[in-house]
């Protein structure tokens, strides 16, 4: 009997989207990466000092935001959410420190708090995409699947150029076995970026549950030939084309 892979890539699935502050002025806390960014950070948040003046709330809270950003980049979670959380508290109305604790809730796989987090968002700034889409994954991630689809379609009504969100819905399509609807997400994702890999093979996945066996030999292998490394894109060719040859029999 031929075996079809049905392993779903999530490297496109599973990277929450981070919201970035920004100042007046660059900071190496604005501007660099890793430790020379936390030590910058770290100076104007314990002097409370901006070119030798008292930091206002506002870019106090994002200087948290930034260094926990690259706490975030190096899996320091904890100081993350610190640093998130400072953010927030030195300055409630900043909604992209919000998001940002929401992601990595979700990271961490604390769903629910996730949730919490980036629907606080959301009761200030009801269309910001980014929160939408990440609300829909913590959902989906849940197993909230009807949640997580409404979430995707407000994202994409936010933002339609978006094929990240295309792929989030089509997964959600396809674990509620919608295979036609997720078919039509993978392939609007496509027309954004059409040289993805993982994105032809998740829809050959669909193609094949439909049945609809040459397609799915098409897109599997376009997914191998975009990434030769996709030892399960190259396998399910494999299969699919015994089952195209034996229908023919």
């Amino acid at each position: 009997m031929t075996r079809i892979i049905l392993t779903i890539f999530f490297s496109l699935f599973f990277l929450p989207l981070f919201s970035y502050g920004a100042f007046a002025a660059a900071t190496a806390c604005e501007v660099k990466n890793g430790e020379a960014a936390i030590k910058s950070c770290s100076e104007i948040i314990s002097s409370k000092l901006f070119r030798g003046k008292p930091i206002s709330k506002e870019n106090l809270s994002i200087m948290y935001e930034n260094r926990g950003r690259q706490y975030f980049m190096k899996e320091q979670y904890d100081d993350a959410l610190s640093d998130f959380q400072s953010a927030l508290r030195v300055n409630p109305k900043n909604v992209k420190a919000g998001n940002n604790l929401g992601s990595v809730y979700l990271r961490i796989e604390k769903y629910d708090l996730a949730i919490a987090s980036f629907s606080n968002v959301l009761k200030r700034i009801p269309d910001y995409a980014l929160a939408l889409s990440n609300r829909g994954i913590a959902y989906r991630n849940k197993g909230e699947l009807a949640k997580a689809l409404e979430d995707f379609n407000a994202a994409l009504i936010s933002d339609p150029g978006s094929d990240y969100d295309y792929l989030q819905r089509a997964e959600v399509h396809k674990r509620m076995k919608n295979y036609k609807k997720a078919i039509s997400d993978y392939s609007a994702s496509l027309e954004l970026r059409p040289k993805v890999s993982n994105t032809y093979y998740n829809r050959g996945i669909s193609y094949y549950f439909l049945g609809q066996h040459q397609d799915a030999y098409q897109d599997f292998s376009k997914a191998h030939e975009l990434d030769p490394s996709n030892k399960d894109a190259a396998n399910n060719k494999k299969a699919i084309l015994k089952i195209i040859e034996k229908s023919k029999k």
